[in-house]
């Protein structure tokens, strides 16, 4: 154990050598028997605990807890809660409850200043309170035909029974803490789960997520293997955190084995109906209110090209030759087809990727032709790769305007030798933030991308930031090994978006 004083607080840490509890199980797991016996005829049930706190732990915590304690009102063995409300500088409510069946005394006593006066609040409902508690058996334990309250007065309180006091001080000797202004809540920042089996259980498992994540990236076979009831679900369940989720369908699109989007196979027209059915049950209404029956599980979908067929041949369309060019306007065409089809949905497409959409020796196809080669939909936008363009692209391949940003996918850049090509010498990978030399928001302004920086910090029009960087999975990299991974990162993320 050891003692810890700050200077900027003027607090103390408290530090146990042990969890604080026993070490060994003193009781063996809870019963039907053990119950019974707690419940039945007794006033005070006890249940045994199979690890109970240790008695010095126990004290050393009722010492720091009840010194800290604005009001008191009795032993600290007394089944008393107190929960305290500072109304001003003299005035405090300080509602008491008996937690037990039976009448309890108690004293209301204060830390912070000599009482000038304490005054009852009756509660509008504590007759019939009363009433329900003194004839109706619905609300006694099992064994007792009424609850043995005893009485209330003005120091006594009976049992299960709940007041309110005015406390009035002639002085407050208290010392108010600073207020602390909450930190700006995250605005479209996302986290991807491209591994998640269950949405609620990964937030859950995250403590800190809504600190800095109000939204999440989902890859589309999470949303293909549920059913739109089991969404319906689960879209509620996010809504009602405020958390915003995205699906990702980069993972299938790698033209075999799962999603093709050159027209020369069978396997095209699944694939457009694989999209489709995801994108149906993207609109399942998660219906968390009568104010957001409109609310949809979904209304973000991540795309992106894949790689130009090996061999060009047709495996579906007789005498024909399904030529890269082709390729690629087939699948500029089926995002078209999928945009007007889903008109309440966003399509990201993602550019830039290295090994994708690769259709002419081009890896970085010009995002504005892109966008006007699927019609100019308003609902297609690009999703821009922030540690590619940092490290430059070719003049002739701009980077589109913020209008037309849905999405910025934030990693640091970082080069592989080992990877070299004659048409890009050093492939680019997903590097995290936190191991970058140099701010990439920095070198998006020392190369003269201004705009883009800019449109980055702002969020150009109003697109979702993405992490991208690889992080390290669990089962690999040791217990928490990916959670502290996106906390390190999301830190570097917001530190870079506050300069």
């Amino acid at each position: 154990m050891a003692y810890s004083t700050s200077s900027t607080y003027k607090g103390s840490l408290v530090v146990l050598a042990t969890s604080g509890m026993a070490s060994t199980r003193q009781h063996g797991p809870l019963t039907a028997a053990d119950v019974e016996t707690a419940g039945a005829g007794s006033t005070q049930p006890a249940f045994p605990n199979p690890f109970p706190m240790a008695d010095h732990v126990r004290l050393l915590l009722s010492n720091a807890m009840s010194a800290a304690a604005p009001f008191t009102a009795g032993a600290r063995d007394a089944q008393l809660s107190l929960v305290v409300n500072r109304v001003s500088v003299t005035e405090y409510l300080v509602a008491l409850a008996n937690t037990d069946l039976l009448q309890q005394n108690f004293k209301i006593v204060s830390n912070v200043g000599a009482i000038d006066g304490v005054k009852e609040i009756v509660l509008p409902d504590a007759a019939l309170a009363k009433t329900a508690f003194d004839n109706d058996p619905g609300y006694a334990p099992t064994g007792f035909s009424k609850v043995p309250r005893g009485v209330s007065s003005e120091s006594t309180i009976a049992g299960i029974e709940q007041r309110i006091f005015k406390v009035t001080l002639k002085a407050e000797t208290a010392t108010l803490l600073p207020t602390v202004e909450p930190a700006a809540a995250p605005h479209r920042i996302a986290l991807p789960m491209p591994q998640t089996t269950d949405l609620r259980d990964s937030i859950s498992l995250r403590p800190s997520f809504r600190q800095h994540f109000d939204a999440v990236v989902l890859d589309w076979t999470y949303v293909e293997r549920r059913s739109a009831k089991q969404l319906q679900i689960e879209g509620r369940w996010a809504f009602m955190r405020g958390v915003s989720i995205l699906v990702d369908f980069t993972s299938g699109l790698n033209l075999y084995p799962d999603l093709r989007l050159c027209n020369n196979s069978i396997e095209y027209e699944q694939s457009i109906q694989r999209m489709r059915s995801v994108l149906s049950k993207m609109k399942t209404k998660v219906n968390a209110s009568t104010a957001t029956i409109d609310r949809a599980f979904s209304s973000v979908a991540i795309v992106s090209e894949h790689r130009a067929p090996e061999n060009g041949q047709s495996y579906y369309k007789t005498n024909h030759t399904e030529t890269r060019k082709q390729c690629q306007n087939d699948t500029r065409a089926a995002f078209a087809l999928l945009g007007k089809a889903f008109p309440a949905i966003e399509i990201h497409l993602q550019t830039t990727i290295t090994g994708r959409g690769n259709f002419g020796g081009n890896p970085t196809p010009n995002a504005t032709l892109e966008l006007a080669a699927m019609g100019n939909l308003v609902n297609i936008k690009i999703a821009a790769h922030v540690g590619n363009a940092v490290l430059g692209q070719a003049p002739t391949r701009p980077l589109p305007a913020p209008a037309l940003v849905g999405s910025l996918f934030v990693a640091a850049p970082s080069y592989d030798p080992h990877n070299a090509q004659p048409a890009e010498p050093l492939r680019k990978k997903k590097l995290p933030l936190h191991f970058a030399t140099s701010s990439p928001l920095a070198t998006l302004s020392a190369n003269g991308k201004t705009g883009y920086a800019a449109a980055l910090k702002s969020r150009g029009a109003n697109a979702w930031i993405v992490l991208d960087a690889s992080m390290p999975l669990e089962a690999y990299e040791g217990l928490n090994a990916a959670e502290d991974a996106e906390f390190a990162e999301v830190s570097e993320l917001e530190k870079m978006l506050r300069a």
